[in-house]
């Protein structure tokens, strides 16, 4: 799970960054760069981080949802809580008179 390449923000002919797979991150040992895997793909293309998160997503197929989008996603999923929460209940209540049923039998 590490790997010694050669550093590709650096010249040199003997390989000096550790990539630590299981880790998802790398270290240079000779120009000290350093990371995660979004942090390594900003450094090899030279762009910011925003840019950088859009191009992988894009790469990866994975849309990138706004604040108001969330905000969406948040609300369904409060509102699915409440109707497991309501079902929950209802159901916990029918299995109480169930048991009380059978025990006056």
């Amino acid at each position: 799970n590490r790997y010694v390449i050669i550093c590709p923000f650096h010249d040199e002919k003997t390989p000096s960054c550790m990539v630590y797979a299981d880790e998802d991150k790398f270290h240079c040992f000779g120009c000290g760069a350093h990371g995660d895997l979004i942090d390594f793909y900003q450094l090899y293309n030279d762009i910011e981080f925003d840019e950088a998160i859009m191009r992988l997503c894009d790469r990866l197929n994975i849309q990138i949802m706004d604040a108001e989008q969330v905000e969406k996603v948040d609300e369904t999923i409060e509102s699915y809580r409440g109707m497991l929460k309501y079902f929950e209940d209802e159901l916990k209540e029918e299995n109480i008179n169930y048991a009380k049923a059978l025990k006056e039998k």
